[in-house]
């Protein structure tokens, strides 16, 4: 037995009570977290895309600075000025013939 008597009411409620107001609280925080992901890789998408955009036109203008003229297409960048071609998972990236800008084939890219 405790000090204080056997424990027997949390807040004014019964210990059953306590532990449905718990169960149901997870079942809904459950439901809450599993539906966030789905939003997730679409972002994750835009992001990327939007840095691998502005990371060949930044090597576009430095080929500029160097050679005098835009650079005729992302393969002239590398390896001097990109590390690799970018690509990601659902998205290409390619430069604007004539001009140092990028393009980015997702909708706000």
């Amino acid at each position: 037995m405790l000090p204080w008597g056997p424990v027997r009411y949390v807040l004014g409620l019964g210990l059953a009570a306590v532990l449905v107001t718990i169960v149901i609280v997870a079942i809904a925080g459950q439901r809450t977290v599993t539906q966030v992901p789905a939003a997730a890789p679409s972002v994750a998408s835009l992001t990327a895309c939007q840095a691998d955009r502005q990371a060949v036109e930044t090597a576009a203008q430095e080929y500029e600075a160097v050679h005098g003229a835009p650079p005729p297409g992302i393969a002239a960048l590398v390896p001097q000025f990109l590390a690799e071609v970018p690509s990601g998972a659902g998205f290409t990236v390619s430069l604007v013939t004539g001009t140092t800008t990028a393009v980015g084939s997702l909708p706000g890219c």
